[in-house]
């Protein structure tokens, strides 16, 4: 039998009617004491995890302070707190997943942003909105003032690696399966450690707009190279280069068709 559960308060939620359901779960609508209503499943009701409509998390976590080098940042900059300190874990924790591309290979952060929030935050001021991250203008540059700005995120197709690196690591940053990195790129098989500036596709490759009918092989290169290169499948470029295998070591000046 369902319950009833009309006019009883749980918190600051008065529940007024039931309003259809969440995956097989009964919900209720009720109505919080700030005015706003929600709509919330009837076990987080009767056990007690919903209380609000969310503003009282809201209030307690712009008034709780966070503590750092005896100074008080009140939690209206969580978002650039939240930055420094992930800023801080792929640069100094080795167990980070990102710690490869980053502290791993070098990068590192300024005296004046590591053990200083407010240090951080008086250089950068506030993000603009909640869409901007951390970025640096020079990708091989450390976390500093001069090399640091809020920008809004880009999705990123394609990286490029970094030394040592293998399609394990770089499908573990990405959370792409290594099925859908063989997928997006034209890899031989079993490729593990790859070569230190390889560029690694993220997504399905686009073929690039071009007019050229063919390129010449400036130095020796390979059909699947240079498949990479130009953003054209490999498929369609051994079909447009018959005779070639994919590995082939190509001659100075022999032409490639791309179309």
């Amino acid at each position: 039998v369902a319950l009833n559960l009309e006019n009883r308060r749980f918190g600051r939620l008065t529940a007024i009617k039931r309003n259809g359901h969440n995956g097989g779960r009964i919900l209720w609508l009720c109505l919080c004491d700030c005015g706003n209503y929600s709509n919330v499943k009837v076990e987080h009701l009767v056990g007690g995890y919903t209380k609000s409509c969310g503003c009282y998390s809201d209030e307690i976590r712009k008034s709780k302070p966070i503590t750092h080098n005896n100074s008080k940042e009140w939690c209206e900059y969580f978002a650039e707190y939240r930055s420094w300190t992930l800023m801080k874990r792929r640069c100094l924790n080795k167990n980070d997943a990102f710690y490869f591309n980053y502290g791993g290979r070098g990068i590192i952060i300024c005296d004046r942003w590591v053990d200083n929030f407010s240090n951080f935050l008086n250089d950068m001021g506030k993000k603009p909105s909640d869409i901007h991250s951390l970025d640096r203008i020079d990708s091989n540059g450390n976390y500093e003032p001069s090399n640091c700005k809020w920008s809004t995120k880009k999705p990123i197709s394609c990286i490029s690696v970094t030394e040592g690196q293998t399609l394990y690591q770089i499908s573990k940053s990405t959370q792409l399966t290594l099925r859908q990195l063989y997928k997006f790129n034209d890899f031989s098989p079993f490729s593990d450690v790859l070569e230190p500036g390889t560029s690694v596709y993220l997504e399905r490759k686009k073929r690039k707009s071009t007019q050229k009918e063919f390129i010449k092989v400036d130095n020796s290169a390979t059909l699947r190279q240079i498949a990479n290169q130009e953003g054209i499948r490999l498929k369609s470029l051994m079909r447009m280069n018959q005779g070639s295998s994919p590995d082939e070591q190509l001659p100075k000046g022999e032409k490639v068709f791309l179309r």
